[in-house]
Order: C-alpha cells, then sequence, then structure tokens
C-alpha cells in the first residue's frame, strides 16, 4: 500500500472546500489538525473556533479515505457522480 503524505491531505481538503464553495481559511471551511500522531478533519465554525467533522485522531490513510468519502457524498447529493 502506497504511503499517505501530509501534501496529499492538503490537497484533499483543499479540492473539498472548492467542492462546497468556501475559500479555505473563511468559516465554514475545513482544515487539518494534527495531535497526538494523528489527523482530525475539523470545520471552523462562524462563532470562532473548530468543530470536529471526524471522531478522534486518525491515521494519514484512514483520515484521507474520510475526506473522499465526504467528497464522493456531497458529489453524490449534488448529482455530480461520475458514474452516469
Amino acid at each position: 500500500m502506497k504511503r499517505t503524505t501530509k501534501i496529499e491531505l492538503i490537497a484533499s481538503v483543499r479540492v473539498l472546500n472548492q467542492l462546497v464553495g468556501i475559500a479555505a481559511g473563511q468559516p465554514g471551511s475545513f482544515v487539518l489538525q494534527g495531535a497526538y500522531g494523528g489527523w482530525q478533519l475539523q470545520r471552523i465554525h462562524p462563532s470562532g473556533g473548530n468543530e470536529s467533522v471526524t471522531t478522534g485522531y486518525r491515521s494519514k490513510r484512514e483520515l484521507l479515505d474520510l475526506i473522499h468519502a465526504i467528497r464522493y457524498g456531497i458529489r453524490e447529493g449534488l448529482g455530480m457522480t461520475l458514474t452516469k
């Protein structure tokens, strides 16, 4: 299995923010948080601070898979899937 890098996580979050139409760093945008040797996807809350989208801290590979699943779900909901 291929090693997942921090750069791949950052790129995936960038695509996720583009998909929801919110600029990075703005309320509602997604950000990465690294701690305890793991990674977490968070969203910037409008009243300040960040709220966790994923539970706990996960490996880069697990988090990348979750981000891909979220992106797929958003695309599916918007009718943008590539399988049609």
